[in-house]
């Protein structure tokens, strides 16, 4: 048996995070097989920032179903700012020392995660220490992702840094995964082009049932009740919700007969502003604000919706690809989809799950809404029923193991 350690700072678990993610329903996948994954974690949970470990408890080894896996004591954190970065170095740090991981059997294979900078770091020196390969699992495109959001000078400090030690990963690299498909263009731009790619995507849970004894979207009701759009998922400027909101308004302005909703299902940092908003935009008596609903919760949400909603910034590193775990949900659920989006992969187009548009517009979203509610019954069935079939043909944890497999037998020299 070989062994490989993701390590991921921000790996959700169940018991801290109130949901499980990509990776260790991966490792779960894989385990009694030729390969075992361990995965290392933070001992805080997202995005709250609470501790999970006992006073003095510097790890935990946890079980999930088949797997064993590894909490590493980390700073608690509250916020985007300093405690949070205080946070990142922590668990980079502790994950340095020999003893935090001498409960684990030596790796075969690294993989460090980039959305902790400091860890991914970390990871490629443990790499080198057991002399084993060490593949970058880039999630996020840093500094690029802070610059296009604005949150981030082109050419101040923290950007040169980040995008310094970029470089250096990728030059230590193996090979580069992740769960965005065209990062091998990525790697191209940066003079990296013959580094080995390999992409894992996102997925779900093929097992999951819908709540209703049948796979269709609700009969066609609306002279009964409201047509409800829904957005779930986190409230960030990256997010774009502002923009839902906004063609939630031009919409109803423009068709004032009609009754619709819009639900709005998460939390962030920007969901007192959204209210804001939305009260300015005179909707905020059709716009419904549900907190944070724990994951087991999500597909019957879901499929409380007539139609679902989502949005993307345009922005020019999406040509790379994105991967929302919100559209595999939105698509698991087998509810017609509107979704404005510019990037190089569009899974809701791919799927003929609903109604694509320009990123970012709120006048697109606004005629995509009426469109979506003039569609009768049989269409918005049909698109829904397509989604689910597509998600669960192409998208599952399953078949993310299997590529994982695949990169981590070539990586190590087996095949």
């Amino acid at each position: 048996m070989k062994h490989a350690w993701i390590i991921n700072h921000y790996t959700p678990f169940a018991e801290k995070d109130g949901w499980v993610g990509l990776h260790l329903e991966m490792a779960d996948d894989m385990a009694g097989g030729e390969w075992q994954v361990t995965v290392l974690a933070a001992s805080t949970s997202h995005p709250d920032g609470r501790q999970h470990l006992r006073q003095g408890e510097r790890r935990r080894l946890v079980r999930w179903r088949n797997t064993e896996s590894l909490w590493i004591r980390s700073a608690e954190y509250s916020g985007n700012g300093l405690s949070r970065i205080r946070n990142m170095a922590t668990f980079g740090a502790t994950l340095m020392l020999p003893a935090t991981t001498r409960v684990l059997p030596n790796p075969d294979v690294v993989i460090g995660r980039v959305v902790n900078p400091v860890a991914a770091w970390a990871s490629a020196r443990i790499a080198k220490k057991f002399a084993v390969p060490f593949v970058l699992e880039i999630s996020d495109i840093w500094p690029d992702t802070l610059v296009q959001l604005g949150k981030l000078s082109a050419h101040s400090l923290p950007a040169r840094g980040l995008g310094a030690l970029e470089k250096w990963l990728i030059s230590r690299a193996d090979a580069v995964m992740s769960p965005m498909p065209a990062i091998d263009d990525y790697l191209a731009t940066k003079g990296f082009g013959d580094v080995p790619f390999y992409w894992v995507p996102n997925g779900v849970n093929g097992n999951q049932r819908l709540p209703l004894n049948d796979e269709t979207v609700r009969v066609d009701v609306r002279h009964e009740r409201p047509f409800r759009f829904m957005y779930l998922g986190s409230l960030g400027h990256a997010n774009a919700v502002d923009t839902i909101l906004e063609a939630f308004q031009q919409f109803t302005s423009s068709h004032p007969e009609r009754r619709v909703a819009l639900e709005i299902v998460g939390g962030g940092p920007l969901k007192s502003d959204l209210k804001e908003t939305a009260k300015q935009l005179g909707i905020d008596h059709l716009v419904e604000w549900t907190d944070r609903i724990p994951r087991e919760d999500v597909l019957d949400r879901l499929s409380g919706a007539d139609a679902l909603v989502a949005n993307m910034r345009d922005l020019e590193l999406y040509r790379y690809g994105i991967a929302l775990n919100k559209l595999f949900d939105y698509l698991l659920s087998a509810r017609p989809i509107v979704f404005a989006s510019n990037a190089v992969n569009n899974i809701v187009d791919d799927a003929k799950a609903g109604i694509t548009v320009p990123a970012d517009s709120s006048l697109e979203l606004a005629l995509a809404m009426a469109d979506m509610m003039d569609a009768d019954a049989e269409q918005r069935n049909a698109w829904g029923r397509a989604g689910r079939q597509h998600v669960l043909e192409n998208y599952t944890y399953s078949d993310s193991a299997t590529r994982l497999k695949k990169m981590l037998y070539r990586v190590s020299g087996d095949s």
